[in-house]
């Protein structure tokens, strides 16, 4: 497509730690039903939400779906490196919760 569509900013990610408009090590990425861009951010331990795009050039800043940045663990509310996203039939998302060996 040739467009990135998840804007870094000209920030370094490594010293970018819980901003969240800049990803670190993304991997799954699923578009929702409603067209927002669904992005595993795998380093920050977190699932991110980009608001349907309306042209070029136009993202928004996402809102965190799951997980926590930065804080992984093996509780409900966390993830530990985040793989792979998909939705379900019924609209639900599916993370791939990698290092705690489940799906949620």
């Amino acid at each position: 497509r040739g467009e990135t569509l998840v804007p870094q900013d000209g920030k370094s990610v490594y010293k970018s730690i819980g901003d969240p408009p800049a990803v670190k090590n993304p991997r799954g990425v699923a578009v929702a039903p409603d067209g927002a861009i669904v992005v595993c951010d795998s380093w920050s331990h977190r699932v991110l939400r980009y608001p349907p795009p309306r042209g070029p050039n136009s993202m928004e800043a996402p809102t965190v779906l799951a997980g926590i940045a930065n804080s992984w663990g093996n509780s409900a509310s966390k993830l530990a490196f985040p793989s792979a996203a998909a939705f379900a039939a019924d609209g639900a998302l599916l993370v791939a919760d990698t290092n705690n060996h489940r799906v949620q």
